[in-house]
């Protein structure tokens, strides 16, 4: 399957901090379910991610969940 780089702008609903999530997605929904397998592949900005293939981000000031 072909791959593709997407972006995801992040903001903190707490303190404002701003940065971007970059994924890599296939381009085709795997079993046509209308979701992409994606996975994280970095962030900029002050944040931080979970652990998993997809995992949530949260701000690295508030430990709030952004995505």
């Amino acid at each position: 399957m072909a791959r593709r780089e997407d972006t995801q702008s992040l903001k903190c609903p707490q303190c404002g901090t701003t940065g971007v999530a970059i994924y890599e997605e296939n381009e085709t929904p795997p079993h046509h379910q209308g979701r992409l397998d994606r996975k994280l592949i970095d962030i900029e900005g002050e944040f931080k991610a979970g652990l998993g293939y997809d995992p949530e981000i949260y701000c690295a000031r508030c430990e709030i969940k952004v995505s």
